[in-house]
């Protein structure tokens, strides 16, 4: 299926960017698949990487061109770029997590080898799952997403890092998998560098520099991949970072600047409206 032709999607059957400002998104399988029947055909997300846990219920499961009937309970994860798509039994119940790259690399910045044992998909069989870790695990993941509390975002966090780990740990069990093909690993790595790099305010030619290849085959590959140019992804990331900042300290819209890398505030102020469509102040005022 070529990735030209499939949605790219943040969350499924939304194109708008990244509205929250925590550096994640918990949700129910139920909650979004009642609304499309069961269905959520075939698509991708380009910066973003998923984890799912069908606790009960079964699941018709396209991935690329596989398709594979699944049977709760079992964990999956899905990288970014990656063509996938459910039919899911009606009343099925589980989990699905969705989590940037760079928060990804973030949690990994201690063992980015660990991380690079993500990059292809992960399906582990109800045999090989620990169904009450993992129940534990996605339970308290719901129900500290829905709470707000001072301990909020870092016992969220700490959640997270553990799925991931034991993800990779189950990946690093079974090392026989298909690679990524040059251009996927390629822009799965240009993420990695922007969350290393987006406050420095580098020319795309810096991450091309760092890749070995030239400018306008970063943006050829950006392009291909996530339908955006390598500029605007560094952009959406200098975003978030701007939004996370905003909601979750105290800091003041010019200590938020400069902390972003912006030697003028007033400059910070007019790329985050020409971005959301408000300022700063507002944004933090709705949130």
């Amino acid at each position: 299926m070529s990735q030209v032709n499939v949605p790219n999607y943040k969350l499924y059957g939304e194109n708008k960017p990244w509205s929250a400002p925590e550096p994640f998104h918990y949700e129910s399988i139920a909650k979004r698949s009642i609304l499309h029947n069961w269905e959520i055909t075939a698509h991708r997300h380009d910066n973003l990487l998923q984890v799912l846990y069908l606790a009960r219920g079964s699941a018709v499961l396209t991935l690329d061109t596989r398709v594979e009937t699944l049977h709760a309970p079992l964990v999956m994860m899905i990288p970014p770029m990656v063509v996938h798509g459910f039919h899911f039994q009606p009343n099925v119940e589980g989990h699905v997590l969705t989590l940037p790259v760079h928060f990804v690399n973030q949690i990994f910045a201690a063992a980015p080898e660990a991380a690079s044992l993500l990059e292809m998909p992960v399906l582990i069989p109800g045999k090989e799952v620990d169904t009450a870790l993992f129940d534990s695990l996605f339970r308290r993941c719901e129900q500290e997403y829905r709470n707000h509390h001072s301990m909020r975002l870092p016992l969220l966090t700490a959640t997270i890092s553990l799925l991931l780990l034991l993800l990779a740990k189950y990946v690093e069990r079974h090392p026989n998998r298909p690679a990524f093909d040059r251009g996927q690993r390629r822009y799965y790595r240009f993420n990695q560098l922007i969350g290393e790099h987006f406050h420095e305010h580098q020319p795309v030619s810096f991450y091309a520099g760092l890749l070995g290849i030239s400018s306008t085959q970063l943006n050829n590959t950006c392009r291909r991949e996530a339908g955006m140019s390598a500029q605007q992804l560094v952009h959406q990331r200098l975003l978030l970072e701007a939004k996370r900042l905003l909601v979750y300290t105290g800091m003041q819209i010019t200590e938020i600047a400069y902390a972003l890398g912006f030697s003028d505030p007033a400059y910070f102020t007019r790329f985050f409206k020409h971005r959301t469509a408000c300022s700063p102040q507002q944004f933090r005022r709705e949130q």
